[in-house]
């Protein structure tokens, strides 16, 4: 949580963070937190990154409250890195983990539901030592600073030279 900026978040925003190295059931953990009803739940995995504040602001304003609808975000490799729907559906929330976060296999799990789904590309998932190359060329671009503030370059900036004969770029 120190590592979020301030104004990253919408105000009203209440935010949850677990450390959970198993996560099962993630709709059980969200359902133990204090989140007021029909709350719109943005759920936003570790390794994820690019996500703008406007890119928030655009998945609050998909999730349709009079019907069940859900937004998902997905990385260059089909990972799901976000989820987001209104009040807490379990059976929206918990395949993604059964999935293991894999795009397709989460829609065949939720395929019989009567739901919209709004899907958001393009986005960042670090799962591997290949995907840090393609954050290194990310973070090298001025469009970065909208979600990474400079602190965070420097930090980066650190263990890329560290890591400089491996990165290879």
């Amino acid at each position: 949580m120190e590592y979020i900026p301030k104004y990253f978040l919408p105000d009203e925003a209440h935010t949850i963070t677990y450390k959970e190295p198993q996560l099962n059931n993630l709709s059980e953990y969200l359902n133990k937190q204090q989140l007021s009803i029909n709350s719109k739940t943005l759920v936003l995995f570790y390794n994820s990154i690019g996500l703008r504040l406007n890119d928030i602001s655009r998945i609050f304003n998909l999730i349709q409250i009079d019907e069940p609808s859900i937004v998902i975000g997905k990385s260059i490799h089909d990972k799901i890195i976000l989820a987001c729907t209104y009040g807490l559906e379990g059976e929206l929330v918990d395949p993604i983990i059964t999935a293991n976060r894999k795009y397709a296999d989460y829609l065949s799990l939720i395929s019989g539901k009567d739901i919209f789904i709004n899907t958001l590309e393009g986005f960042l998932s670090i799962d591997n030592f290949e995907d840090i190359k393609k954050l290194y060329i990310e973070l090298s671009k001025k469009e970065s600073l909208s979600y990474c503030s400079q602190k965070m370059h420097e930090n980066f900036n650190d263990l890329f030279v560290e890591y400089k004969e491996l990165l290879n770029v």
